[in-house]
């Protein structure tokens, strides 16, 4: 999702430091759903319905269109990734001017809002992972007293044999917790 806004977005630097007091993020599927479409359905026209698939052992992360991240001053931010196609893909900062639409989970669905309860909170400390040739950051690690959060602009693309690639940087935001993908029922 490509963030078109007159809003500019603050520097990622400014988690770093920050007192995180909670997460929650509007989730993306790894593949399945109502209108799946495959390069055969790309040909024919006919989409089709799969089982949603949430997490899969191949992939170590989990998935959000954007995270919302708040601090204890009370302020909220939303965590993007940017595909943009000058080259400057990568993490975007912004402050959350109006609330958020908040998705339930629904059968056949393949977003849905989460509380992100399983994730640090507390001051992190952000290290710069990854950056695009243009600098854009790409890949940061928010450490939280030893529990490392990863964030990373990127995408799972389902293949037709039914493995994944992962595609980085791109335009949606995979979270892993210590090195796993983070279990929200925890």
């Amino acid at each position: 999702m490509s963030v078109t806004s007159p809003i500019t977005p603050w520097p990622l630097t400014r988690l770093d430091g920050a007192f995180i007091t909670g997460w929650s993020g509007l989730e993306m599927a790894l593949d399945g759903g109502n209108a799946v479409v495959t390069d055969e359905t790309a040909v024919t026209g006919f989409f089709g319905d799969t089982p949603v698939v949430w997490e899969h052992p191949d992939v170590p992360y989990r998935q959000f269109v954007s995270l919302e991240i708040e601090v204890d001053s009370g302020v909220r931010f939303q965590l993007f990734g940017d595909d943009s196609i000058d080259g400057s893909s990568g993490l975007l900062l912004m402050e959350v001017v109006r609330e958020p639409v908040r998705i339930p989970e629904t059968v056949g669905e393949i977003y849905r809002t989460r509380t992100l309860g399983c994730l640090p909170t507390g001051t992190a400390t952000l290290t710069v992972l990854g950056q695009s040739t243009t600098g854009a950051i790409t890949d940061v690690a928010l450490n939280f007293e030893g529990q490392v959060l990863r964030l990373i602009a990127g995408e799972v693309h389902p293949r037709q044999d039914g493995t994944f690639h992962i595609a980085i940087p791109d335009e949606s935001v995979l979270v892993q917790l210590n090195g796993a993908r983070p279990d929200p029922a925890s």
